[in-house]
Formats: structure tokens, C-alpha cells, sequence
């Protein structure tokens, strides 16, 4: 599994922890969040920056800084790099 999986594979997990606390309002947010993830690849930096008050909670990203954790999973805030190939045609 690659960086970007893996990243991908923790945020999910994230994700869905938040999904399954009652106390959570922004739910529609996350499960969009998660959609954008899934079909796309990547969310968009806004996206990412309602996720960062639940992240600097979690014992893992206690001692990060916002721009830490930022570069933590900066490879799923821009599109994946994508190669263009006949192979699929072939």
C-alpha cells in the first residue's frame, strides 16, 4: 500500500469514528467529505480545514501544530497524479 493509501485508508477511519459520535452536528459535512474521498481521490483544502478541529483532538495529533497536521495528509488535498495510457483500450 502506498503513502497516499494509507493516508487516505487513516482519514477514512478518522471519518467514520466522527460519524459514530452522537455529539457531532456536522455529519452531512463528513459523510460529503468522505463521498469527495472515495469518488475523487482528494477533498479541497476547505473540506479538509472543517476536519482539523475534530483531528488536533486526537491523541496521535495532540502535539501537531494545524500546519502539521496539514502536511500529514497533504498528498489527499490535490488531485492524484493520473497517467494517461492506452492500456485500458488495448
Amino acid at each position: 500500500m502506498d503513502n497516499r493509501n494509507r493516508l487516505e485508508q487513516e482519514l477514512k477511519t478518522y471519518i467514520n469514528k466522527y460519524l459514530g459520535k452522537d455529539w457531532i452536528k456536522m455529519k452531512a459535512v463528513l459523510r460529503g467529505i468522505k463521498i469527495d474521498l472515495e469518488s475523487k481521490g482528494y477533498i479541497d483544502k476547505r473540506a479538509f480545514h472543517s476536519l482539523l478541529g475534530l483531528l488536533k483532538k486526537e491523541t496521535r495529533f495532540s502535539r501537531f501544530s494545524e500546519d502539521q497536521i496539514s502536511n500529514h495528509f497533504k498528498p489527499l488535498l490535490s488531485k492524484p497524479d493520473t497517467i494517461s495510457t492506452l492500456d485500458a483500450f488495448l
